[in-house]
């Protein structure tokens, strides 16, 4: 699909209302029936987690529901989301270039709060495992890059953008390993974040371009070289959560 520069502000607005739109839901999908359940003469009931937390990951949106195993342990339950989104606001990202991701995941996560019980200031451990389907697309205009013919740097003025595509075939299993710190904020909000690393096995990249005719051999063997790279990155990736949880 060829993405004008133009749309982008636009497309990224809506993409962000889409997903702020799908968390409210699934937040009120929680609370509501929860509380219709609730009866007056069912004073006992209680719900099946403690906090719920909302927030930004390096794979997307974040929502999320957690419950304590005891004093110092917790267990969370909870989904990433991105809509065919240019992610280079990530901090973790460096690219001049689109970088268009799509993520649908779901994750488990073991959290150990190493020197404070479950909701006090301090540092914790947390290990996660995600089951994700993930794609991703690079975009680049070949008409900006140099290349190399007969040992001189030649442009290709006419040509136009390429569309190196990364998708996976089925689901991918992700285990992270992160640091992190917690503050609490009121009684009932808590501020937390953390940065480690994660194993994604990065399926491999091809390439399209929006050309009606043969690229020349010179600017296909530098596309060919910039998707060696992308399938030769490393498959341990930083990682980072950064959240707001709300004990109910």
């Amino acid at each position: 699909m060829i993405r004008l520069n133009r749309f982008h502000l636009p497309l990224q607005v809506n993409n962000y209302c889409y997903q702020l739109f799908i968390i409210v839901c699934l937040v009120s999908w929680y609370i509501f029936p929860l509380k219709v359940l609730a009866s007056p003469e069912k004073k006992t009931f209680k719900r099946p987690f403690d906090v719920m937390t909302i927030g930004v990951a390096d794979k997307g949106l974040t929502f999320s529901t957690l419950f304590s195993i005891n004093k110092t342990s917790q267990f969370e339950i909870g989904m990433q989301y991105l809509d065919d989104t240019d992610i280079r606001f990530n901090p973790l990202i460096q690219a001049d270039n689109p970088i268009w991701i799509t993520n649908k995941s779901f994750n488990i996560a073991y959290i150990k709060q190493l020197f404070h019980t479950n909701y006090d200031f301090g540092p914790f451990l947390r290990f996660d495992i995600g089951v994700s389907s993930i794609s991703g697309e690079y975009n680049i205009d070949l008409s900006k890059l140099e290349y190399s013919l007969g040992g001189a740097s030649v442009g290709c003025s006419t040509c136009g953008t390429v569309y190196i595509k990364s998708t996976q075939d089925g689901l991918a299993v992700i285990p992270s390993l992160s640091f992190g710190w917690q503050s609490p904020l009121t009684d009932q909000l808590i501020f937390r974040a953390s940065i480690g690393y994660q194993y994604f096995d990065i399926p491999n990249a091809k390439w399209t371009t929006n050309m009606s005719y043969s690229l020349p051999k010179y600017v296909q063997d530098k596309i060919n070289d910039l998707a060696d790279e992308i399938n030769s990155i490393n498959s341990f990736q930083p990682t980072f959560l950064i959240a707001l949880m709300y004990k109910i």
